[in-house]
């Protein structure tokens, strides 16, 4: 089945933020595989227009698979249009193998495969999935364009700083460049 632009945006922050969380873990590559022959212990599934076949086809899928934790995210829910729909829910394996909830809600949900939180949020109107260091969803990781426009800003404040040294040095008649 294809994927929709949200869909796609969805995936593709979220593997980002994964990838940097795996960097900082020493996670191996191989660890954040995509694609339809992957057999992760973590699944992340993206509800799509077809919301009823996801919600019931997929743990069972995923169980399947050997998936040891899986989430469903659906970004076009509304609880009070329908109950039964929630933003996150996570499954985990039960004492037979199933796929079993364990949460359903608006989130923050922790994630055992991941050690870190999942939280729903909002970026450019649309929904996604991030993940957070603390339960509250507030210290979120970085996406790889994120982290490097943080280090880039970081550089530059830098920059400046070193430069408004050098002028309070030149000012004082102390060449910084003989230090």
């Amino acid at each position: 089945m294809g994927q929709s632009p949200e869909q796609f945006m969805t995936i593709q922050r979220l593997v980002s933020a994964a990838r940097v969380l795996g960097r900082e873990r020493g996670w191996s590559h191989d660890r954040l595989l995509i694609g339809a022959d992957c057999y992760s212990r973590f699944a992340v599934e993206v509800v799509s227009e077809k919301w009823t076949e996801d919600y019931d086809d997929a743990p069972d899928k995923y169980a399947q698979l050997g998936t040891r934790e899986l989430v469903i995210f659906d970004a076009e829910t509304s609880p009070k249009a329908n109950p039964r729909r929630e933003r996150l829910q996570v499954f985990r394996r039960d004492e037979v193998g199933a796929l079993a909830r364990v949460y359903a809600g608006p989130g923050p949900a922790w994630s055992e495969e991941l050690q870190i939180w999942l939280v729903a949020d909002q970026v450019d109107g649309s929904w996604g999935v991030a993940l957070a260091r603390d339960a509250e969803g507030v210290e979120l990781v970085l996406t790889e364009s994120e982290l490097a426009e943080s280090e880039a800003q970081r550089a530059e404040t830098e920059k400046q700083r070193a430069e408004v040294m050098a002028a309070k040095l030149r000012a004082l008649g102390i060449d910084p460049t003989k230090l």
